[in-house]
């Protein structure tokens, strides 16, 4: 549906948009992600929970657009260098606008992605980045909770944040950067992919 023009999930006088900022997560679910933090950062209580900016990386299947233009995964994907400099981007805007937040510390990271790749995520712990592992040697979140709980919980980390990186084109991101906007008044950037230098700015 629109209002204006054929498309405007982007926008933010989109009328669906306009509802489901309204729409919450359940109380249970919050809960949850709230535990899953504490652990990850190593605190006891969820007032603990230290300020953190999310990231959603979605590359599972938006690798068939990379197949369809016969560019390799690795050059069509962003790397982890590029997510990084939109991090930086965000992080000094908050420092511009929120120069008291956090005491002036860099804030925590938070990623969160389809990727299946060990030594992806291998470089994503390297960058000093936090990321909940759903996986039977992690949380195992699908034997405990149900298969559609990892991305779930993922949506609700990602809202959580003061800040938010995610990917263009995903709608996943799109969601999770309006709902920090809106709910957390934070900052958020998109990074572009498809080609190498596709976020060049």
């Amino acid at each position: 549906m629109g209002t204006v023009k054929p498309f405007e999930w982007d926008e933010e006088y989109h009328p669906g948009w306009q509802i489901a900022s309204k729409m919450h997560f359940a109380p249970r679910m919050v809960q949850i992600a709230n535990s899953f933090l504490m652990r990850l950062f190593d605190v006891q209580r969820e007032e603990y929970i230290p300020p953190f900016i999310s990231i959603h990386v979605r590359h599972g299947d938006f690798g068939d657009h990379c197949d369809r233009v016969k560019i390799p995964k690795l050059d069509c994907f962003a790397p982890l260098s590029v997510i990084a400099r939109r991090v930086q981007e965000v992080q000094d805007e908050l420092a511009g606008t929120r120069p008291d937040f956090n005491g002036g510390e860099p804030l925590k990271v938070l990623m969160t992605s389809d990727e299946q790749d060990p030594a992806w995520w291998g470089d994503v712990r390297n960058r000093g980045w936090y990321f909940v592992d759903h996986g039977p040697h992690g949380e195992d979140t699908a034997a405990k909770f149900g298969k559609w709980y990892p991305p779930l919980l993922d949506s609700v980390f990602q809202s959580m944040g003061t800040g938010f990186v995610g990917t263009d084109g995903s709608t996943m991101s799109l969601i999770a950067r309006r709902r920090v906007q809106d709910w957390q008044g934070g900052s958020v950037r998109d990074f572009r992919w498809g080609h190498p230098g596709a976020d060049d700015h």
